[in-house]
């Protein structure tokens, strides 16, 4: 594929956040939603399926180990540790997208390519970035979570 472009109208938001060479996005975070509907409806058939709230629970377990991921992905920055910067990015990011957080997961996409390119300039930028994401990701889940299990 190397080079290849995809058309304008073949492109879906993810691959919109893709990295120039420069490595700066190519589109905003904020053209993504911030939970994907179409997850959380998933969720929602496999929790009635199930007889438990998967939402609450795959939420839950996001939230509780987010500030320990935090940390790491500070320390990380903050040794100049790309390797570990890397890894706990791709931690979050796959937190996030088993729970539809489309925009925390690409911004974590970001943060893992930073560290994977070894580079870590602007890296606490985007970390500010994450913990406001996160919060607002949150704010969305808390009404979503108590959503009953049957409504699409």
């Amino acid at each position: 594929m190397g080079g290849a472009h995809t058309p304008r109208s073949l492109r879906t938001p993810m691959m919109d956040l893709q990295e120039d060479r420069l490595g700066r996005p190519t589109s905003s975070e904020n053209a993504i939603p911030c939970v994907n509907q179409n997850v959380l409806a998933g969720l929602r058939a496999l929790s009635k399926a199930r007889g438990r709230d998967l939402v609450s629970e795959l939420s839950g377990t996001f939230f509780v180990v987010l500030p320990e991921r935090l940390d790491a992905i500070n320390a990380a920055a903050a040794l100049g540790d790309a390797k570990a910067f890397a890894a706990v990015a791709h931690k979050l990011k796959g937190g996030a997208a088993c729970i539809g957080a489309d925009r925390l997961a690409a911004l974590c996409g970001r943060l893992e390519s930073m560290g994977d390119a070894g580079s870590l300039e602007g890296a606490q930028t985007l970390i500010e970035e994450l913990k406001r994401e996160a919060k607002n990701l949150r704010e969305a889940l808390t009404p979503q979570s108590a959503a009953p299990t049957g409504q699409p």
